[in-house]
């Protein structure tokens, strides 16, 4: 229940903060907890000064693109020199490809859902464009970072 109320609170924040900000940005993406926007540079301090304005106990973070990259969620987003947007398969340098055991004491349900989001993340990933021998690659690379 408390998932539902946070997602219903953030939703009203975004929504205020979006109607009332002079400029708004021209595309907003959010999944739980991380946001993707375009804004003009000048704009983003003022943005946040305005998000973080909204609701005083709710704070926003800035991550801006490097090097014309970005990540959002496990995807790294690069603007190529033709300005269009290549993705693949993002993984943080923490990560260490461990998940929950199949042979630990948790619960069958648990184990499934390992395995059900790990599916449904790769889905993902090939529908934005990442291809299935993309996320393949990312895999083993990340493998091979331990």
């Amino acid at each position: 229940m408390s998932v539902v109320v946070a997602n219903l609170v953030i939703e009203d924040v975004e929504e205020r903060a979006l109607e009332s900000f002079p400029s708004p940005p021209w595309f907003w993406k959010r999944y739980v907890d991380d946001t993707i926007t375009a804004l003009p540079k000048t704009l983003i301090s003022p943005f946040l000064d305005h998000l973080n304005g909204i609701e005083p106990s709710i704070k926003f973070t800035v991550e801006e693109k490097r090097d014309g990259q970005l990540t959002f969620l496990d995807v790294l987003l690069r603007r190529e020199d033709d300005s269009t947007i290549s993705t693949s398969v993002y993984c943080k340098a923490t990560h260490s490809n461990q998940y929950l055991s199949f042979r630990s004491n948790h619960p069958m349900a648990h184990k499934v859902v390992v395995v059900r989001s790990s599916d449904d993340q790769s889905r993902e990933l090939v529908f934005l464009g990442c291809g299935v021998d993309r996320r393949r690659e990312a895999c083993q690379r990340c493998t091979e970072r331990q």
